[in-house]
């Protein structure tokens, strides 16, 4: 559940910096890329400016089993040129 917690808080700081409501798949959008760097580095700051080392690694995994888990959804789904977005997003 932490997970779930955590993702839901990354989309909601994502939609803030962009200023609109989003969803879970766009977190993972090649368009997206800049404002979910962003919203990673806003989320990990402590208010002296120090970095949450942990906290950004955490987010790092979740980032990781999100892409394994939506590239498996889209394969199933016949969604070959998302399945390829999120292989191409992987890469960053």
């Amino acid at each position: 559940m932490a997970e779930m917690r955590l993702l839901a808080n990354l989309i909601t700081e994502m939609g803030n910096t962009k200023g609109q409501k989003l969803n879970g798949e766009d977190v993972l959008e090649l368009d997206n890329f800049n404002i979910l760097s962003k919203s990673i580095t806003a989320m990990t700051r402590r208010e002296t400016g120090e970095q949450k080392s942990g906290f950004k690694l955490r987010l790092g995994y979740l980032l990781k089993k999100l892409m394994k888990i939506m590239k498996g959804h889209y394969i199933q789904l016949r969604m070959d040129t998302k399945a390829t977005e999120v292989e191409s997003f992987s890469a960053l």
